[in-house]
């Protein structure tokens, strides 16, 4: 599926999360790298459990791994990568 900009990027979002009730995060452990004084990583390793609106739950372990930079606006999230367990 080719992007073809912002707007399909938001509709692409609403359509996961379409027939989802709820989700939620439990970290199990998160490691934060700084870098330098404009750059951190940070590694979040958890469960994302995911409830939906016909009843069914799903929970996975899962990898997140961030790259923050800091320009002079402050800290923002420059990359994000997810990774999940079969």
């Amino acid at each position: 599926m080719e992007l073809g900009g912002r707007d399909d990027m938001v509709a692409m979002c609403r359509a996961v999360k379409q027939d989802r009730l709820s989700a939620r995060e439990e970290i199990e452990e998160q490691i934060v790298e700084v870098l330098s004084r404009e750059a951190a990583l940070v590694v979040t390793r958890g469960v994302y459990t995911v409830n939906f609106t016909d009843g069914r739950t799903s929970s996975r372990s899962q990898v997140v791994t961030t790259l923050w930079a800091r320009p002079a606006e402050g800290w923002q999230m420059v990359h994000l990568h997810e990774s999940w367990s079969p």
